[in-house]
């Protein structure tokens, strides 16, 4: 059977976090169920490093423009990309049903489908939050990561006695908890012995991170503290932000790590005061989940994926009041 998988939502660089649960979760499927065909389309500006005999990545174009350029390519390119893969399943990762490619279709329902509609939303994100409750009537089957979101769920839509099992999103051994001398030696290495914030960048918009920074000016003032902030991100993604940060008070607190290996990611992780997720869209759990596995504080907007993880127990703080 070929199982295609789209992961392509509008080829944003904001979505970029995703793309890293992405390699995660869809390298254990490989793995697992080796008798499956995988086809995976993705975005051409972003690398997925999926391999094995029964995975094939394609790299897809995505269009820039306007919201009916994307309306159109959304209704009539992509089913078109999906059919001639001829897949007899569709998997759509992005929360969103493609249901002019005439397959049954499953959906992996992330953060998104939390958002309450507020009435203060663009005209993109109005379409989006109808194309939500749409997906959901027409898929045949629906899988998340979080407990709290299936709860959630399952109170706002009808399901018609569907099930929606819950999938457990693979978190690397090397995030674990470490020794107060093992956190004194990352602490060290990174940021000249002090203790610090640890953030994605990758897991945030541009707007968020700016929220984040103005956050983190108010903690020093008030605070007066030593502890500073250490911002990580794959290749390209911390691209340009140098140089917004020339007039930033507190630039000499920041430590901007790009590429950095996992290895190190989980050492930062593990031994950070608490991990900080400014990003509200829809996202990657990934740094949340990792956080919980290294028995490291997370802190969070109400909206993010920090509390689809932790549930009642996350930290959260207002979205507009940093």
């Amino acid at each position: 059977m070929i199982i295609a998988v789209n992961t392509i939502f509008t080829g944003s660089s904001s979505y970029a976090a995703s793309y890293r649960l992405y390699e995660r979760l869809f390298t254990e499927w490989v793995q697992r169920y080796p008798r499956l065909q995988f086809v995976f389309l993705v975005a051409a500006d972003f690398r997925l490093a999926i391999t094995g005999n029964n995975a094939t990545v394609i790299a897809v174009k995505t269009p820039s423009g306007n919201r009916i350029r994307f309306n159109w390519w959304n209704r009539y390119s992509l089913p078109r990309i999906i059919r001639a893969t001829n897949a007899e399943r569709l998997v759509a990762a992005t929360g969103f049903s493609c249901s002019a490619a005439g397959l049954p279709e499953f959906i992996l329902a992330g953060s998104f489908f939390s958002r309450e509609i507020t009435g203060t939303e663009s005209a993109l994100e109005r379409m989006l939050l109808h194309r939500r409750q749409v997906s959901l009537r027409r898929a045949r089957g629906v899988f998340t990561f979080s407990a709290t979101l299936k709860k959630r769920m399952l109170e706002r839509y009808e399901w018609s006695g569907r099930e929606m099992p819950l999938i457990a999103l693979p978190v690397s051994p090397q995030y674990r908890p470490l020794h107060f001398e093992e956190r004194q030696l990352v602490q060290a290495s990174f940021t000249n012995g002090c203790a610090y914030f640890l953030t994605d960048a990758a897991a945030a918009q541009p707007d968020e991170l700016v929220f984040l920074l103005k956050a983190f000016s108010a903690f020093k003032k008030r605070q007066r503290s030593a502890i500073r902030l250490v911002i990580v991100g794959d290749t390209g993604v911390l691209e340009g932000l140098p140089e917004k940060l020339d007039t930033y008070r507190f630039k000499s607190e920041l430590e901007l790590l790009n590429g950095i290996s996992e290895a190190d990611r989980a050492r930062l992780t593990a031994a950070a005061y608490a991990v900080v997720l400014p990003g509200g869209t829809p996202g990657n759990p990934l740094p949340a989940m990792e956080a919980r596995a290294c028995a490291v504080p997370v802190i969070c907007i109400a909206a993010s994926e920090g509390r689809l993880v932790y549930g009642e127990q996350a930290l959260e703080v207002p979205q507009d009041d940093y």
